[in-house]
């Protein structure tokens, strides 16, 4: 199986594969990772599998409550203090 890119989606196909027994390759177009994430939420169900790949990296995220209207309860911590005021006022709790 080829599994073409290295981003998380392209990482997590071929880890799934792997963990049922079948190989796979990765390609990828970059020579070195991002220096920053190109993310800033991840959906529920994302970071179930992926802590269930035990990974390290997805440890360190932190869930919040998710204020009204909006879809995202995972924040990676990257853009907001502690404590800062979701828009609309609702400030996120840890």
């Amino acid at each position: 199986m080829i599994v073409v890119g290295a981003g998380p989606v392209g990482l997590g196909a071929a880890l799934e594969l792997a963990r049922f027994g079948d190989p796979s390759v990765v390609l990828e177009q970059r020579p070195v990772p991002s220096a920053h994430p190109k993310t800033r939420n991840f959906d529920t169900r994302t970071m179930e599998i992926a802590r269930g790949w035990g990974l390290p990296a997805y440890q360190r995220f932190r869930s919040v409550d998710t204020p009204p209207g909006r879809k995202s309860p995972i924040r990676t911590g990257s853009t907001r203090s502690p404590g800062a005021a979701w828009p609309g006022g609702s400030a996120p709790t840890r």
